[in-house]
């Protein structure tokens, strides 16, 4: 019985250290220097989904500045509607995004909020339309994992202060 023991020992050791290495894939920190500036920057970035947007796929993520939530996709988006939301987790709170350009919104209004959110939750839900889907427009829904969030977060932070 013993040698049974130290085989479900040595298998739960294993997955205590895989589990924070899959909860990672789910965001990483790119440490960069700007191109044309010169100057060191740090991104917060969601692994990218592939989202059907009517016609094809397109791949969405989620990419966090100092002062702004930033989903980036390659098709269009139709800004027409209120759908360009996020909620974390079942809130019924909404945080609403506007149009930066043709394929991407920003999230700057609230942005603390929706950072404390990210930290303590499990999912987000981004909502959004696709252009042009005639002659309705369909609500699409992106869920990213918020799991391992805090640990990148926290590493995202030390980055920005080199």
């Amino acid at each position: 019985m013993k040698p049974f023991k130290i085989i479900h020992f040595i298998l739960f050791f294993i997955l205590l250290l895989i589990i924070p290495v899959c909860h990672a894939q789910n965001w990483e920190v790119i440490d960069h220097r700007d191109a044309q500036t010169g100057q060191h920057q740090c991104v917060l970035q969601s692994r990218s989904h592939s989202l059907f947007d009517g016609y094809g796929d397109t791949n969405i993520s989620l990419k966090i500045f100092q002062d702004r939530l930033l989903v980036k996709t390659d098709s269009n988006i139709d800004a027409t509607g209120k759908t360009l939301t996020v909620s974390i987790d079942n809130n019924t709170k909404q945080f609403t995004g506007r149009l930066s350009n043709k394929t991407d919104i920003i999230f700057d209004q609230e942005f603390e909020q929706i950072i404390s959110q990210f930290i303590a939750g499990n999912k987000t839900i981004l909502s959004l339309q696709f252009w042009p889907t005639w002659p309705n427009t369909k609500v699409y829904q992106a869920t990213f994992s918020l799991v391992g969030f805090t640990k990148v977060y926290k590493t995202y932070r030390e980055c920005l202060a080199q």
